[in-house]
């Protein structure tokens, strides 16, 4: 018949089997020690590349969205903290801050023909004729991203949409909604950014659904003074033209 094990053995089973877990949170404290000393040297080694390559980084739109990645990468954001290393180091607090103003004097620049809604690559073009870049150096798509969050985080309205695959920058309160989406979609396919009531209600599956669906829409775009309005491109029926669907416009705005 096969012995029970006494006290004594449980006591040394329990004892080993508190050893093995003091063991795993070492091994575990260990590995998290190591990490965070990889991740502070990967810090430190940053740091001494941004300052190697300042210049290049404030001159350079490429080169400071690959720097900006590799921020990302090991979870070091230089636009936290405006008086942090980054800040003093490279100067980067003050120009996304700079370029948050240019993007904010831009949007109500064009606020009158767009209602507030303007593609990002056409924002980032009137920018850039806005800055003089032989003198301040030309800005990307990246940079106004950047500063549009940098906006976001100070409880601006400014907000990026994206529709169809392409960026739009709100800047006016209010959310966009899917059936304003599909407008815009739609108008895209128009060589000048245009749209009925009808062809819009085809995109909701036509009837009468469909119609109300699309006059709600096309009101809320002329509500908010993003869409005008053209009586005369074909006989008994508006057309809409939505600044915000097509490059024609950016000739325009």
């Amino acid at each position: 018949m096969r012995r029970r094990p006494g006290i004594s053995g449980l006591q040394r089973q329990q004892a080993q089997r508190e050893a093995f877990s003091d063991l795993g949170s070492v091994a575990a404290s260990a590995r998290q020690l190591a990490m965070e000393e990889q991740l502070q040297s990967f810090q430190s080694q940053l740091a001494q590349f941004a300052l190697k390559h300042r210049a290049d980084i404030n001159s350079q739109p490429a080169f400071r969205a690959s720097f900006h990645k590799m921020c990302r990468d090991i979870g070091v954001d230089p636009l936290a903290s405006n008086k942090g290393f980054w800040s003093e180091a490279l100067g980067l607090g003050e120009f996304y801050f700079d370029l948050g103003v240019q993007v904010a004097e831009a949007c109500m620049a064009s606020r009158l023909e767009t209602g507030g809604l303007i593609p990002l690559d056409v924002l980032v073009r009137r920018v850039n004729k806005r800055r003089g870049t032989a003198v301040s150096g030309e800005v990307s798509i990246d940079d106004v991203k950047q500063a549009i969050g940098s906006l976001g985080k100070l409880g601006s309205t400014f907000k990026l949409e994206m529709v169809s695959g392409k960026y739009l920058v709100r800047s006016v309160p209010g959310e966009l909604s899917p059936d304003a989406a599909a407008a815009i979609d739609v108008a895209a396919q128009d060589p000048d950014g245009a749209i009925s009531e009808d062809s819009l209600a085809q995109r909701f599956g036509g009837g009468v659904g469909g119609l109300v669906r699309a006059r709600e829409a096309l009101e809320s775009f002329m509500r908010d003074g993003m869409a005008w309005v053209d009586g005369q491109r074909e006989p008994g029926k508006y057309w809409y033209y939505l600044p915000a669907s097509s490059e024609k416009w950016s000739e325009v705005l």
